[in-house]
C-alpha cells in the first residue's frame, strides 16, 4: 500500500482533498452592489515598496497534482477526480485533464514523507472554451502556484482538526503557498511551463485606478498560451488609453506615456492567445488578487 493510499484510508480522503483546495482568488478592487469600485482588497497588506509580480490569468480549468512519493492524486478546485493507476475515475474531464499534464508528471520527482501539491490550469480540446486556444485535438497545462507540507505535520492535522477546521486552517493562511522565486526555480528545475509573468515591481509603480490598470495590462500582456494556427480571434474588444499619468512600462521603470499603443491587426497571429485577466501577488505569495477583464478574457 502507497503511503497516500495510507493516509486516504487512515483520515478520509475528504481530507486530502480539503487540505489542498486552492483558496478563491479575491478580486483587486473591491466590488460594491455587483459594481467595481476603486477602493482595493486589503490594502493594509502592502506597502509602497512591496514587490509584486504581474501573471497572466488562463481562461482554462483549475487542477491540483497532489503527490506523497511516487503516488499521486489528481483533481480539480471541487473534486479529486483520479488517481494514478485508474484507481479512482470520477468524470469525463479525467482523460483530456491527464493527457494535459502528462509532461509535468514524467519530468517531476517528489520529495519523500511530504505532500506536495502543484495547481495549475489545463486547457485545450475537452474543455470549456477550448475554442480560444485549439481546433484540434490538443491539451496543454501551465502552473501557477504549489506547497509542501510534511507527513508528520499532516497526520497531527488530520488527527486534531475536522473538515470545517481544516478549512479555516487553510482560509486564514497557514498552509503557506510558495514564494514567487520558488516558484521560478521550480519551473527551470522541472522544465515546467509556468503561467506567462507580466511585469515585475514595487506595488507604487503600477495604475490603481480600475480602467487605467485594465488597459495597462493588456498593453503589456503577450501571451503564448494558444496551441495551434488554426485559431483565429479577431480584435473588436480591444481598447488602450495610456490615460494622463505615467504609466509603468513592463520592466518597472517609470515612463510619461513612453507605452507604445499595440499593434491592432483584425486577426491574430500564433503569437497571439486570449487573457481572462491578470494575477497580481507579492513575492512572499501573501497577498494574491486578481484583475477581471471587463468582457470576461481579451484577445492579444
Amino acid at each position: 500500500m502507497s503511503k497516500l493510499d495510507d493516509v486516504a484510508g487512515k483520515y478520509g480522503i475528504e481530507y486530502i482533498d480539503h487540505l489542498t483546495r486552492y483558496n478563491d482568488i479575491k478580486t483587486f478592487h473591491i466590488y460594491n452592489n455587483g459594481k467595481l469600485t476603486e477602493e482595493l482588497n486589503d490594502i493594509s497588506l502592502l506597502n509602497d515598496n512591496t514587490p509584486i509580480h504581474f501573471t497572466e490569468y488562463i481562461a482554462g480549468t483549475l487542477v491540483r497534482i497532489i503527490f506523497i512519493d511516487d503516488d499521486f492524486f489528481i483533481g480539480h478546485n471541487a473534486d479529486i477526480i483520479h488517481a494514478r493507476g485508474d484507481r479512482i475515475i470520477k468524470d469525463d474531464f479525467v482523460i483530456p485533464t491527464y493527457t494535459g499534464i502528462t509532461n509535468f508528471l514524467n519530468k517531476f520527482s517528489p520529495m519523500e514523507n511530504r505532500i506536495i501539491c502543484i495547481y495549475g490550469v489545463v486547457f485545450g480540446n475537452g474543455f470549456n472554451d477550448s475554442e480560444r486556444y485549439t481546433s484540434e485535438n490538443k491539451t496543454s497545462f501551465r502552473m501557477f502556484d504549489g506547497f509542501s507540507i510534511s507527513l508528520d505535520t499532516v497526520q497531527t492535522l488530520f488527527t486534531k482538526l475536522s473538515l470545517e477546521e481544516l478549512d479555516k486552517w487553510t482560509n486564514d493562511g497557514h498552509r503557506s503557498l510558495w514564494s514567487f522565486n520558488t516558484l521560478r526555480n521550480f519551473y527551470n528545475r522541472f522544465q515546467v511551463q509556468g503561467v506567462p509573468e507580466i511585469w515585475d515591481g514595487p506595488f507604487s509603480n503600477f495604475p490603481k485606478d480600475p480602467t487605467r490598470l485594465m488597459n495597462w495590462g493588456k498593453n503589456a500582456l503577450d501571451s503564448d498560451v494558444k496551441l495551434d494556427e488554426k485559431v483565429v480571434h479577431t480584435n473588436e474588444d480591444f481598447t488602450m488609453d495610456a490615460g494622463d499619468d505615467f504609466l509603468p512600462d513592463i520592466k518597472g521603470e517609470e515612463s510619461a506615456k513612453q507605452v507604445k499603443e499595440p499593434e491592432k491587426p483584425t486577426k491574430k497571429s500564433s503569437k497571439y492567445g486570449i487573457a481572462k485577466g491578470m494575477v497580481i501577488r507579492s513575492e512572499d505569495s501573501k497577498y494574491i488578487r486578481k484583475v477581471i477583464f471587463e468582457n470576461g478574457y481579451i484577445n492579444l
